[in-house]
Parts: structure tokens; sequence; C-alpha cells
């Protein structure tokens, strides 16, 4: 399946699935960067994230996520450096009991966040909010931010 890569870097886009590693680069100048996907759990897995990934052809199948937990998603420049993961200590922010948060989520249950892995989160914090979550954010608030700044921008 044809899957084309929302988010355009200069050199393409580097994903691994399961050890599987795909490109999404031009294939015309000018062009979206395009990617044949072969494998159909990892085609699902791309396309559970509509926020970097949709289908050439404009079809969106289901959406779900790799049966296997141990699915990961990694989208990197092809010749780019990566930006140290850590933040500085000190900047103020304490650690957040996530429990003893008020607020509901408000996605619907089928978006596929519970199923992401520690990497992926991080990866779709960054794909929302063009900034890397606090290195002491856990799972459960990156989720509720992701839901609430969608369920925000769909009203």
């Amino acid at each position: 399946m044809l899957i084309i890569s929302k988010i355009e870097r200069v050199g393409g886009t580097r994903v691994s699935l399961d050890g599987a590693e795909y490109l999404f680069e031009e294939r015309e100048a000018g062009g979206p960067h395009i990617c044949d996907v072969e494998n159909d759990a990892h085609a699902k897995r791309l396309l559970s994230i509509p926020e970097g990934f949709a289908a050439a052809d404009g079809s969106f199948p289901m959406r779900a996520v790799a049966a296997d937990a141990e699915t990961t998603f990694l989208a990197t420049p092809v010749d780019e450096p990566q930006p140290d993961d850590t933040a500085p200590e000190g900047d103020g922010i304490e650690s957040v009991d996530d429990e003893s948060d008020d607020v509901q989520d408000t996605a619907p249950e089928d978006d596929g966040l519970d199923d992401y892995d520690e990497g992926s989160l991080a990866q779709a914090y960054r794909d929302e909010f063009m900034q890397k979550p606090h290195h002491k954010m856990k799972s459960d608030r990156i989720i509720r931010e992701i839901r609430e700044a969608r369920a925000a921008r769909a009203n």
C-alpha cells in the first residue's frame, strides 16, 4: 500500500517497525513523500497516526494498531542529527501524580493512544504540540493532553 508521510523532511523520513525500515521520500521533484508499505499490519499502524500519515489513494482503512506489543514507531530524519531528549534539571516542573487529576479523557477509545509505547507517545506529542513532552511526564498525562488538544481542535 502506498502511504504518504504528511511530515516532509529534507532527505526523507525513515520509519522502523518491527525491524523493518521504511523510507518516505519524493518520487518526483516537489512530489509528496511516499513509501510502499507491503506489510498490512505496518500499514495499519502508520495509518493509525492521522497526524503523520495518509493512504496515497485517499482511502483510510479502519484505524488499528499492530497486535504485537513490541511494535515500535520511530520517525527520524534521514540525514539530520537528533536532539538530546533530556531536559535540564531545575526547570521548575515537578513530577505529577496523574491519578489525582480531575480531567476526563475527551477522545473516543479507538484513537489507539492507549496501545502506543513510550517512543510512539512522545512522537505523537511532538506531532501535536511541535515540542517534546517534559521528561518527567507520565504516559497517562501525555495521552490526556493529546486527546484534549484534539478535542479542542475538533470543536
